[in-house]
């Protein structure tokens, strides 16, 4: 009798312990709620590979004075992923994003700069963030066609999509 009822409250609180193990199993992450969870910033600017050639102007007393211009053959997106809280554990989190960016663009000879063409760069970055929430900043690079060169203030409208999220936030 003492076996029984000593195994029956054995059972009970083993049954107690498993009823009780479910716990919080966390908010999944979604294009629709990301923005509760997570700071993303992207941006757009020129690559590092450049051309100079320099423009001059005379002034009235004869002196010439100049500047020179760059263009740029490549542009370069750059994605920054951040938590908005401590309050949470970010559990393989993993954003894929899609950058599109319009650009105008001139073609040589340098002598004859022409701008006002367009042209526009899809560029397409991921993103894994630690248990904390933080990421390392991801770049990616677009090389312009062989005659398409730019300059750094001719970049238009940028726009980007989140192709993908995935992964769950839990409160830490």
């Amino acid at each position: 009798m003492k076996k029984l009822l000593a195994l029956m409250l054995a059972a009970a609180l083993a049954l107690s312990l498993v009823a009780c193990g479910g716990g919080n199993k966390g908010t999944e992450l979604t294009v629709d709620n990301y923005e509760q969870y997570l700071d993303l910033n992207i941006g757009v600017s020129t690559g590092n590979t450049s051309i100079g050639y320099a423009t001059f102007v005379m002034d009235s007393t004869g002196t010439k004075g100049g500047q020179v211009d760059m263009l740029y053959d490549s542009l370069s997106a750059k994605m920054n992923l951040s938590a908005k809280s401590t309050n949470f554990n970010y559990n393989d989190v993993t954003i894929k994003v899609k950058v599109t960016a319009n650009y105008e663009y001139c073609t040589p000879p340098l002598s004859s700069l022409l701008v006002g063409q367009a042209d526009v760069c899809e560029f397409n970055l991921e993103a894994k963030t630690d248990i904390a929430g933080n990421c390392d900043v991801v770049t990616d690079d677009y090389n312009l066609p062989e005659d398409h060169f730019t300059h750094s203030y001719l970049i238009g409208d940028v726009t980007y999509e989140i192709v993908e999220i995935s992964g769950t936030v839990t409160p830490a």
